[in-house]
């Protein structure tokens, strides 16, 4: 994974992106833990830092109008999966849509999620927990995460299973709830503080006219990525030993 990484190049060309190989590395190492999916982890991984580095596109902080028509044009060109009009790109967002283009299909679901949050920062709008949520679920991008899952663990599939995914069933949409919610609970202050779209918690603190704390005691939830902290987006010395732990220290014999 390092060595594709070092390929593509995405933190050295976009400067601004957070660097998270190992953390994306271990999100797929809790879905896939056993030896034998040494493969899905791979693919897991990869889409994780792809997910990682195109919302920090469009969390980067704005210029104002011209900045969110070259967002939307993104949005398009994702959506229409054309090269055609590329050279109206800037660059940061030239170079995010041909690596993309370069190895994955199609998620125009989570890039419309993310431009749909992105104008709300731009108009200033403050959503509903409704509104939020019925977005959010979409930008955490667990549907994506798990589309590819199920496909790197299946060898075939019947119409009823293709219909599911291609739908986005109700317990898809409860489980990536749950995941935006559990990310919510520690990287609300944080990604508001740089500047970010509101969250669940601000969200439910406008709405009813409540704390933070006793916003967070409605939206509740404990995970193990966040259970000290950010330990995806802004990770602590506790994350970064808990890492190389797992994945870099040899085992003691």
């Amino acid at each position: 994974m390092y060595r594709w990484w070092k390929r593509i190049q995405l933190d050295e060309k976009l400067s601004f992106a957070w660097a998270r190989l190992i953390e994306c590395f271990y999100w797929s190492v809790g879905y896939n833990f056993g030896p034998e999916f040494g493969y899905a982890r791979r693919v897991l991984t990869a889409i994780n830092a792809f997910i990682t580095t195109i919302d920090d596109i469009y969390d980067f902080e704005w210029d104002g109008e011209s900045t969110l028509k070259e967002l939307e044009l993104l949005t398009k060109l994702t959506k229409r999966w054309d090269t055609t009009e590329l050279d109206q790109l800037p660059d940061y967002t030239k170079i995010c849509f041909t690596d993309f283009y370069n190895e994955i299909n199609e998620w125009t679901y989570l890039f419309d999620a993310f431009l749909e949050e992105g104008m709300w920062y731009h108009s200033g709008y403050k959503p509903s927990l409704a509104e939020y949520l019925d977005k959010a679920w979409l930008s955490i991008s667990g549907h994506v995460l798990l589309t590819h899952l199920y496909f790197v663990h299946q060898n075939s599939m019947n119409d009823q299973d293709f219909k599911s995914l291609m739908t986005y069933s109700k317990i898809l949409r409860l489980l990536a709830t749950i995941l935006r919610l559990a990310d919510d609970m520690e990287t609300s202050s944080y990604e508001m503080e740089r500047g970010d779209n509101p969250k669940s918690i601000k969200c439910y603190m406008n709405d009813n006219g409540v704390s933070e704390e006793e916003a967070k005691e409605h939206i509740k939830i404990s995970f193990s990525v966040y259970l000290y902290g950010d330990g995806h987006g802004a990770p602590s010395s506790y994350d970064k030993e808990r890492l190389l732990f797992l994945f870099v220290n040899p085992i003691p014999l």
